[in-house]
């Protein structure tokens, strides 16, 4: 669950509540979460001392802000507004970068890594690579030619010659491409 109100950058109260179980439990709470701090690059303190004296943590170890693979991937290639890539690993992933909040329960909004004022978005289905693999084998068992089993050449020249958002279906091409947006 996420505590944040991501649109205006605070904890958000009536999650505060409902997790510290009462209103009285909230400053608790907010006093274990700390403050919301923005700035990816800064400190965020030091290691407490249980950490210390369980685990050997130098008394001056910083402990600093770290991220996830797809935000990093946001990070690696220098998106602008609007702009999209899709992740084709273990799972496929969507990700853009967007101006637009419009959180919904299908797919995650978050706070861009960098870029105050834009969000990320992400949409992420698990198993892609299973469910490319699939397609991958059914297209070589259709071939009349003899093709590696293993072999991607097949499916690369299917997906390289398939128009971008097309809607071809049985021999049918619907009027349009398909739009996608937010």
């Amino acid at each position: 669950m996420n505590l944040r109100d991501i649109k205006k950058g605070m904890w958000n109260e009536d999650l505060l509540e409902l997790t510290a179980g009462s209103r009285e439990g909230v400053g608790g709470l907010r006093s274990k979460l700390g403050i919301i701090d923005e700035d990816g690059g800064g400190i965020l303190g030091t290691v407490s001392p249980y950490f210390i004296s369980r685990y050997g943590f130098p008394k001056d170890c910083k402990i600093v802000p770290g991220t996830g693979d797809n935000p990093s991937t946001i990070l690696s290639l220098p998106l602008r507004p609007s702009d999209a890539i899709v992740s084709l690993g273990t799972s496929t992933t969507f990700l853009m970068s967007t101006p637009e909040y419009k959180p919904d329960p299908a797919y995650h909004f978050m706070n861009h890594p960098t870029t105050p004022g834009l969000y990320m978005f992400m949409l992420c289905y698990k198993n892609g690579g299973l469910a490319r693999e699939q397609i991958r084998d059914a297209l070589n068992a259709l071939s009349p030619d003899p093709v590696p089993k293993k072999s991607w050449d097949l499916f690369n020249s299917t997906a390289e010659a398939t128009p971008p958002l097309d809607q071809h279906i049985h021999g049918f091409t619907a009027r349009g491409n398909m739009r996608l947006g937010l």
